[in-house]
């Protein structure tokens, strides 16, 4: 907003210190819309549509702070067109172009990223592992416990100091994971739990993305691009453009008849009054 208001008072001030302009002088003299103009709007609401969608989880207040930014900047960006900038010239298109694409990627990708996102950066996928496959009354308690996995303070390196003031009675520590204690024979690998963890991230990502596409897509076939009274009013309207060019073609042929018939009946009489 402070480049275009900026611009606009230094022509002003330029076209005012010589005369006093007429009203097609000031409307000229406006900033004009380069043809790449809307590049940059487009690209400012392809940006925040990205990192609302794609890091959604990550912030769910995100939307509505894009939602506020968008109410606000509808009547700026208004303002800007209609008092800073020269109108520019009108040009009919169907669509938005290769933006469509664009987002449509965009919402594609979020959709993978937000599953990846729940399923490998939050605990819902060990929470609910826990509560069907291993809590016996259902719910969370001793969760945190079952993170943990144990470590045998012994094993570290000698010349590591860990302890500034070394206690003889600590023996074993925890830390979070999923690895064999220090007892089994294969101490500190991952356990088969941590693969089980991992095959259900990897199946609660496949069923996410499947259910989201199927739910876009029913929504896609039922609410259509094109309502259906728009479809009846361009059809109606393609008739009337029919029936006009129809008409207009014959008077163009009666015409052309009555012209050609003319011709016949002058060229007859000019041949009955040579002989």
């Amino acid at each position: 907003m402070g480049v275009p208001w900026l611009l606009r008072v230094y022509k002003k001030w330029s076209v005012h210190k010589n005369h006093a302009p007429t009203q097609w002088e000031s409307d000229y003299n406006l900033i004009n819309q380069e043809e790449l103009g809307l590049f940059s709007e487009y690209l400012e609401m392809v940006l925040q549509f990205g990192f609302v969608t794609i890091f959604v989880v990550a912030f769910p207040l995100a939307p509505l702070f894009a939602l506020l930014n968008n109410i606000t900047e509808i009547r700026l960006d208004a303002r800007k067109f209609i008092t800073f900038l020269r109108r520019p010239v009108a040009e009919r298109v169907k669509n938005i172009g290769i933006w469509y694409r664009i987002l449509n990627s965009v919402g594609k990708i979020s959709v993978i990223t937000n599953a990846l996102i729940i399923a490998f950066t939050s605990s819902f996928i060990e929470e609910t592992f826990y509560k069907v496959f291993i809590s016996p009354d259902g719910s969370l308690n001793g969760f945190l416990n079952f993170t943990l996995s144990d470590f045998n303070i012994s094993d570290f390196p000698g010349d590591l100091n860990i302890l500034s003031e070394p206690d003889t009675s600590v023996e074993y520590c925890k830390y979070q994971d999923y690895r064999e204690p220090p007892t089994a024979s294969n101490k500190y690998e991952y356990k088969t739990l941590y693969w089980q963890l991992a095959t259900a991230r990897l199946v609660f990502v496949s069923i996410f993305v499947c259910l989201v596409f199927i739910m876009t897509t029913l929504i896609c076939w039922l609410i259509p691009d094109i309502p259906k009274s728009v479809k009846l009013q361009i059809r109606h309207e393609n008739h009337i453009v029919n029936d006009v060019i129809i008409e207009e073609e014959l008077k163009k042929s009666k015409i052309s008849w009555k012209e050609g018939n003319t011709m016949i009946l002058e060229h007859i009489i000019s041949q009955i009054g040579n002989i």
